[in-house]
């Protein structure tokens, strides 16, 4: 846990320095310290703080951000990628006012010169979605390495970007084919789950997502993952049995 002397060395990198030092110290801390009693830890607390500037505050917070993602400092402040990324990814969220900067330097880490290596592509995308941007059917097709290895981002990104069509025909194909599925370690199914709901609300409202639901359903290739579609279904006051496809 944040205590002592531990804690107040954490503070302390918080407000002192530019916002770039401010959140790479953040990181620093983040990577040894123990969760507070409410499970904060120096990166949530950065996050929590990020989110109540406000005007010039905001924007330089957003600044700071944008600068990392298009110029991380050398070498990176953990030792770890992965960790850098989503934790930059993580706080992007928070600033408040115009993040267009943010989503531009996103796209840059997808595609082009500047993009990020094969196996963090994954945690760019999740950025640039986060950040309101939309692709090109193009580009989700030069993205298909991720729908084979996180597909349920993919499908949201599809989604997300007005692709309803291809989004429920790869949904099906990888039901079908056995690769989103409920077995031990795979989280895939409940990454599915998750999403039905943002999923609605951006689905075209002449047709019943219900009725797509019934299709994930019928398509869905054990017990377990229609349980749990049947599951949400009924969560929401809709049998799938009367559903008609």
């Amino acid at each position: 846990m944040l205590f002592g002397k531990q804690k107040k060395e954490v503070l302390m990198t918080m407000k002192n320095g530019s916002m770039r030092k401010r959140i790479v110290n953040a990181m620093i801390a983040d990577v040894d310290a123990m969760p507070g009693r409410a499970g904060e830890t120096p990166i949530s607390c950065l996050a929590n703080m990020l989110s109540k500037l406000k005007d010039s505050h905001a924007r330089k917070a957003t600044e700071a951000i944008t600068g990392l993602v298009n110029g991380p400092p050398s070498p990176l402040p953990v030792t770890n990628p992965e960790k850098f990324w989503r934790d930059i990814c993580f706080l992007a969220n928070y600033p408040k006012g115009d993040r267009s900067s943010i989503k531009e330097a996103f796209f840059a880490r997808l595609f082009g010169p500047t993009s990020l290596d094969r196996d963090l592509r994954s945690i760019a995308l999740m950025g640039y979605l986060e950040s309101g941007g939309m692709l090109t059917e193009s580009h989700l097709r030069a993205l298909w390495f991720i729908r084979d290895e996180t597909p349920i981002l993919w499908l949201g990104a599809a989604v997300s970007s007005g692709f309803f069509v291809l989004a429920k025909r790869e949904t099906l194909r990888l039901l079908k084919e056995g690769k989103v599925w409920s077995k031990i370690g795979d989280r895939r199914v409940e990454a599915l789950i998750i999403s039905l709901d943002s999923w609605k609300k951006s689905w075209p409202s002449d047709e019943n997502f219900f009725d797509i639901v019934k299709e994930f359903h019928n398509a869905a290739p054990d017990l377990e993952t229609k349980e749990k579609l049947r599951k949400w279904a009924d969560n929401r006051k809709v049998s799938l049995a009367s559903v008609r496809v």
